[in-house]
């Protein structure tokens, strides 16, 4: 990964180059849009437009003349592309990543807010879409109607909580570069002292108790949105812990292995450290700039 990193920053073309390659490889657009967060973190959000700008072109034309449409090239750079650079020029500029997590939960509650204002029911929305992907539904296959009964519903929070999840490894694989290169330690650092602050606990304790009386809905999507960024802050809880502990890097494979499983819980965990601030107790050097 370093060797890829020295490449991307050795020029303005490498970067557009892998930039764009990523882009075209299913699943890994994100990788793509780590380069621009690397290049936006390292050199300003100028150069990371001037390596945006060209490689969605260059993908554009690709996706023309192999599909006959520039979309999904257009959707990637909107979906993706557009929130990393903001994500990644905020974190150069405060230079914290509490900050620009928070930027994150307010774009996932932007994008829950926009699809409920365009379409009334999104139940069915869901449903057209789902229908579109796969080529029609089973009528009657009672594991479609448990899906479309439970699932369905819930599609808006789980889409946010996805585009959220790729702009957000995005931007860590891009500072965690940006670290090899030129600041080795401070990624790990800056991740375990990752806090989002009381404020936000309270109003994501908020939202998670309201979607309890609500049920499926805005305030369960939002919930979700809220749910997800804490549970980031559950994880940089156990690296830290683990870390200050001296434990084994099992540990840490376990708690990731077992996330979404008990994804509420682990939320509920990144809650009540913003709220208690656990991480001040741990008896270890490293935790000596924890932020207060």
């Amino acid at each position: 990964m370093r060797g890829l990193a020295t490449f991307v920053m050795g020029g303005r073309w490498q970067a557009v180059a892998v930039a764009a390659g990523a882009g075209l490889v299913p699943l890994l657009g994100w990788v793509g849009a780590a380069v621009l967060a690397l290049v936006t973190l390292r050199r300003g959000v100028a150069d990371g437009l001037g390596v945006a700008v060209p490689a969605l072109a260059g993908l554009g034309a690709l996706y023309w003349l192999l599909m006959g449409t520039p979309a999904p090239a257009f959707q990637l750079g909107i979906e993706l592309w557009a929130p990393v650079l903001l994500l990644a020029f905020w974190l150069r500029r405060t230079v914290s990543l509490s900050a620009t997590l928070q930027i994150l939960g307010v774009l996932g509650g932007l994008a829950v807010l926009s699809l409920h204002l365009m379409h009334g029911d999104l139940h069915a929305y869901w449903r057209e879409v789902m229908d579109g992907i796969l080529g029609g539904m089973p009528e009657g296959d009672p594991t479609w109607q448990m899906f479309d009964e439970s699932m369905l519903p819930r599609m808006t929070g789980f889409w946010a909580v996805g585009l959220m999840g790729a702009a957000l490894l995005a931007l860590l694989l891009g500072r965690w570069w940006q670290a090899l290169l030129y600041n080795p330690g401070g990624f790990q650092a800056e991740f375990h002292g990752l806090d989002l602050g009381r404020e936000a606990g309270i109003l994501a304790l908020m939202l998670v108790a309201a979607s309890m009386f609500t049920g499926v809905g805005l305030v369960a999507d939002l919930a979700l949105v809220a749910s997800a960024l804490f549970a980031v802050q559950a994880m940089a809880v156990a690296h830290a812990f683990v870390k200050a502990r001296g434990m084994s890097v099992a540990w840490l494979v376990t708690a990731y292995l077992l996330m979404p499983i008990v994804f509420q819980l682990v939320a509920l965990i990144g809650i009540a450290d913003a709220l208690f601030k656990w991480r001040r107790k741990l008896d270890d050097q490293d935790q000596n700039d924890y932020p207060g």
